[in-house]
């Protein structure tokens, strides 16, 4: 049996149908690469992580590249376990500044599909180039295992991205994800 077209648009369908079916498949295609990546020519400097016996200073701080995955889908070194959390080089990183969606117990359908969207787009900001990682304000303590940091990009935090597009809220912000 010969696939499926997979839009109305492969079917030579009129261009008002075909715009209908692009607006319920729009939900699939990923968001849009963040920051400018590095020009041909421009180096990035990646910097390694001492596993053991690293200062507090130096510890995850500085411009870095990697590919994420999904932890529990693949490599478990670089991995995206939920919105405001992520494995780099083995050690435990949070994001600061915002509160998120619960993906492990979530209340309703909406926070389910807020939480699996902030998630992505983590993975997404954090693979489409070089970023650096600060720590937050000056403080290199671990909170419930996880270093505190702040993740940039050419200036822009992903922290404030994900707020911008809906995905985490401000601390103490009024609103929930269920309603």
């Amino acid at each position: 049996m010969p696939p499926r077209p997979v839009g109305l648009a492969q079917r030579g369908a009129s261009p008002a149908e075909a715009a209908m079916d692009q607006s319920k498949t729009a939900a699939i295609v990923p968001p849009a690469p963040i920051g400018k990546p590095a020009q041909q020519g421009q180096q990035v400097a990646v910097v390694a992580v001492a596993r053991s016996g690293e200062t507090a200073s130096s510890a995850l701080a500085g411009t870095y590249q990697a590919r994420f995955f999904l932890c529990g889908t693949a490599k478990q070194d670089d991995c995206v376990s939920s919105p405001d959390r992520f494995v780099f080089h083995g050690q435990k990183i949070r994001l600061v500044g915002i509160e998120v969606p619960d993906i492990k117990k979530p209340r309703c359908d909406a926070e389910r599909i807020k939480a699996s969207d902030a998630e992505l787009r983590v993975r997404a900001f954090l693979d489409s180039g070089p970023f650096e990682l600060r720590t937050w304000q000056g403080n290199d303590d671990e909170v419930d295992g996880h270093r505190l940091r702040d993740v940039t990009r050419n200036g822009m935090s992903l922290s404030e991205i994900l707020v911008r597009d809906g995905l985490a809220h401000k601390p103490g912000a009024s609103g929930g994800w269920c309603g």
